[in-house]
C-alpha cells in the first residue's frame, strides 16, 4: 500500500433472525482520514446512510433473512501529506443514543473474528535519494563518479519499488566501469540498456537498500556536453527532463 492506492471498504449487514431487525451503526473513519481521502461516498438502497465528516451513520431495518452491503472508497494521499500511515476504521453501535469514542490508537481487535467490526491497513512510505561522489576535485579525465541511489521504506506497510535510472546524460561524457548492483536481496537491478536500468522489488517497513554504480570520466576529446546528469524516473520510455531539479 502506498500513495494513490484505493482502499475499498465494505459494510455487510444481514438479518439471520425470524423477524425484522433494526440497524443502527456508526462507522468511524478518524484513523483513515489522516492518511486518505474519501473518493466514493457510501450509499445503500436498503438502509439510510449519512456521512458526516469522519463518521458514517447507518440506520433502518432489514426483514428476516435479508442482507445488504454498503461500500465506499478512500484514496491514500501522497507521501508527506499523511499522518501515521495506518488506516484503521471501527464499526460501532451507539449505546443509549451515544456513539462510543473512537479508540485513541489505531489498534484493531475485532469482537468477532468471523464478522470483524474493524479493519487496519498499514501504508508504506518510500523515500528515495540519489548522491554522487567524485574521486577528485576538480573532476578531470580518468576521475571516477560513484552514484548511490537509496530506497528507504519509512512507513508502516510494505511498499513496491519500480523506478528507472536514466544515464544517457552521463554516458556521453563517461564510461560505465562498475555496473549497478544492490546492497541486499530485496531489490532487483536490471542491466543497463540504452543508458537506462530499472530497479524493482518490495521493501518491508524499516527496510533500506542502496544501488551503486561507477563511471569513469572520458578524455576531453571523447566527451559530449561536459555535464554528467542523470535522472531517476517512473516511466523509462519517456525522455529525461531537460534540467535537474530535485
Amino acid at each position: 500500500m502506498a500513495e494513490g492506492t484505493v482502499l475499498t471498504y465494505t459494510l455487510h449487514f444481514e438479518n439471520i433472525g425470524q423477524g425484522a431487525g433494526t440497524v443502527e451503526e456508526v462507522d468511524d473513519l478518524t484513523h483513515v482520514l489522516d492518511d486518505a481521502d474519501v473518493t466514493t461516498e457510501p450509499s445503500s438502497g436498503a438502509l439510510s446512510v449519512v456521512r458526516d465528516g469522519a463518521r458514517i451513520s447507518v440506520s433502518g431495518s432489514l426483514e428476516a433473512g435479508a442482507s445488504t452491503t454498503i461500500t465506499y472508497s478512500a484514496t491514500v494521499r501522497a507521501d508527506g501529506e499523511r499522518g501515521d500511515d495506518i488506516a484503521a476504521n471501527f464499526l460501532m453501535k451507539p449505546v443509549g443514543g451515544e456513539v462510543p469514542p473512537v479508540p485513541e490508537e489505531p489498534v484493531c481487535q475485532p469482537s468477532d473474528a468471523e464478522r470483524p467490526d474493524c479493519t487496519l491497513t498499514p501504508i508504506g512510505r518510500l523515500l528515495v535519494s540519489k548522491s554522487v561522489e567524485a574521486s577528485s576535485d576538480p573532476i578531470v579525465p580518468g576521475a571516477t563518479l560513484t552514484y548511490t541511489i537509496t530506497f528507504d521504506n519509512q512507513g508502516q506497510g510494505p511498499v513496491s519499488v519500480d523506478k528507472s535510472d536514466n544515464l544517457t546524460g552521463v554516458l556521453d561524457d563517461a564510461t560505465l566501469t562498475t555496473a549497478p548492483v544492490a546492497s541486499g536481496d530485496f531489490l532487483a537491478v536490471s542491466a543497463v540498456d540504452d543508458g537506462v536500468f530499472t530497479v524493482t522489488g518490495e521493501l518491508a517497513p524499516g527496510q533500506t537498500e542502496a544501488i551503486t554504480y561507477t563511471v569513469t570520466v572520458n578524455p576531453e576529446d571523447e566527451r559530449g556536453d561536459d555535464r554528467a546528469t542523470n535522472f531517476l524516473v517512473d516511466d523509462p520510455s519517456l525522455p529525461p527532463p531537460a534540467t535537474c531539479e530535485p
